[in-house]
């Protein structure tokens, strides 16, 4: 840490192709809740892992890439 601040997370790049019903529908959940598509996704998404982990065991990265 540099100056007190918290380092901002690594993040990674990808195209995602979506019909364009379910990207509207998207945009519209996300508006509801003010997000863009994107966070709503990115939302979405850590809603998806953080019930995983809690259905499953926390992920252990680690022994995954090995």
């Amino acid at each position: 840490l540099r100056g007190g601040m918290a380092m901002k997370p690594k993040t990674r790049n990808f195209t995602l192709r979506l019909d364009e019903l379910l990207a509207r529908k998207l945009d519209y959940i996300g508006a509801y809740y003010g997000r863009d598509r994107t966070h709503e996704i990115i939302w979405a998404l850590r809603q998806h892992v953080k019930k995983f982990e809690k259905e499953v065991g926390e992920i252990d990265l680690e022994e995954f890439e090995k």
